[in-house]
């Protein structure tokens, strides 16, 4: 029996930082001195971004782990079980081919809660947990947007966009449509910022994590 492990990775952000100082050893004479003050913010952000990143998956991973059921997989048997306090589901596979056996490439896991929601009482302090994960998580795309801008005032550039950052930090956090409801995520691919919507999305988060990764290449492409 297999227990099946879904929750998020932390993705590798210093490819950025690395561009930028790259970047800067290259360019250093040519830039002038706003772009110079822009380039030394850019950095540490960049730091800020990594650690700010870290600590969300590792809160993403918590309110998995507190909150969503555990999954397994008994590959002699083809059988896979879900559980969740006492309850208890399992699910048989059938082979195509009766020699081959059943095998679980890649799983993913994904929990949605609104603002207006309760944790259980037997574990009151995800509650503080939720609070504390919202509250960066809106954070986050505030500096990551901000790192967006930085980068268009050293490149000159004002028109290049990472669209991952940008409709998130616009559409979802600062201007959300009326039909958007204030609700978070956690999953396989880090926070989501709101996943439930009741009409046509003008967006859909992907997760804080392909976010991330989608960022670290923008500026990587940007700066060579």
């Amino acid at each position: 029996m297999t227990t099946i492990n879904s929750t998020a990775r932390e993705p590798e952000t210093r490819d950025a930082l690395r561009a930028v100082v790259a970047f800067l050893n290259r360019n250093a004479k040519s830039l002038n001195d706003e772009q110079a003050r822009a380039a030394q913010e850019l950095k540490r952000r960049l730091r800020r971004l990594e650690a700010e990143c870290n600590r969300l998956v590792k809160l993403n991973n918590t309110l998995m782990n507190a909150e969503m059921p555990n999954i397994s997989f008994d590959a002699a048997t083809d059988k896979l079980t879900i559980e969740k306090g006492s309850a208890n589901y399992s699910l048989r596979f059938n082979r195509a081919d009766p020699n081959v056996p059943v095998r679980l490439v890649h799983s993913v896991s994904i929990g949605t809660y609104t603002s207006s929601e309760v944790s259980s009482p037997s574990n009151p302090e995800i509650e503080d947990i939720k609070i504390i994960f919202e509250s960066l998580l809106e954070h986050y795309y505030y500096n990551a947007f901000r790192i967006t801008k930085l980068l268009q005032q050293i490149t000159g550039r004002t028109k290049s966009h990472c669209m991952e950052i940008t409709a998130v930090r616009n559409q979802l956090v600062e201007h959300p449509q009326k039909d958007i409801d204030y609700t978070f995520g956690f999953g396989t691919y880090g926070p989501v910022v709101r996943p439930i919507k009741r009409g046509p999305p003008v967006w859909n988060d992907s997760g804080l994590v392909p976010n991330t990764v989608a960022l670290v290449k923008h500026i990587v492409n940007e700066l060579v």
